[in-house]
């Protein structure tokens, strides 16, 4: 079902190997581009995940970005944040996601990377599982930091998975079973976001989506808001 040669998504970068510069590492799929039921598809977004140090929404302490166009993953944006120094880490979230603040010493602070996580998105609209939650994070660091927002709509893959698959639960790991995606490793925000993509990428192969448009409101605007925000 899937093009040979494609990663499970397994702990292989674990944060201790993160913690070592680059920060930033842009991860290469071998052989075919990874692209669920085969056939190109006109699908291009961003998919995102943050992972915080704390119930600030503000304190990324990870982030995980992964491109798909034309309904493949073409490249990934991986980095370790060092968060806010108000707050600290949470021994709750510490446990979510397993990391620490040794791990992220050296790693950038929001606004140097910020640069580069703009670059990465580019003129793409993003996605999330659960985008309400990722869309806070973006928007709390950078009013933390007073970096000016875009503004990108986020789409909602839970959302989309509601409409599409009768499941008990529609959280990340069970939505990626119930499709028959590849293991990985939940709550390292690389592997979500691969994750997130993959679940975009197969519903849309099974109900003929060809936009990411098509997968509803974007979080946090209205038909009506949308509307007008195009005039």
């Amino acid at each position: 079902m899937y093009a040979n040669n494609c990663p499970t998504f397994t702990a292989k970068d674990t944060w201790e190997y993160l913690a070592q510069p680059p920060w930033r590492r842009f991860h290469e799929f071998s052989g075919a581009l990874y692209c669920c039921g085969g056939g190109k598809m006109s699908l291009n977004f961003t998919a995102i995940d943050f992972e915080t140090a704390n119930g600030t929404r503000g304190s990324v302490c990870a982030v995980g970005a992964v491109k798909v166009k034309d309904g493949a993953v073409v490249d990934t944006f991986t980095s370790l944040v060092n968060p806010p120094d108000s707050g600290g880490f949470s021994s709750f979230n510490i446990s979510i996601h397993g990391i620490r603040p040794e791990h992220v010493i050296d790693a950038p602070r929001w606004p140097v990377l910020w640069p580069d996580l703009l670059d990465f998105v580019g003129p793409d609209a993003l996605v999330a599982h659960n985008a309400a939650f990722d869309r806070s994070v973006w928007k709390a660091a950078c009013a933390l930091t007073g970096l000016h927002d875009p503004e990108p709509p986020f789409y909602c893959t839970v959302k989309l998975a509601r409409r599409l698959l009768a499941l008990p639960s529609h959280k990340l790991p069970l939505v990626a079973k119930a499709l028959d995606l590849p293991d990985f490793s939940h709550h390292d925000a690389t592997a979500d976001a691969q994750a997130c993509a993959l679940i975009g990428i197969e519903l849309s192969r099974r109900s003929g989506i060809h936009s990411v448009q098509e997968f509803g409101n974007p979080v946090g605007m209205t038909p009506r808001s949308r509307t007008a925000s195009k005039r």
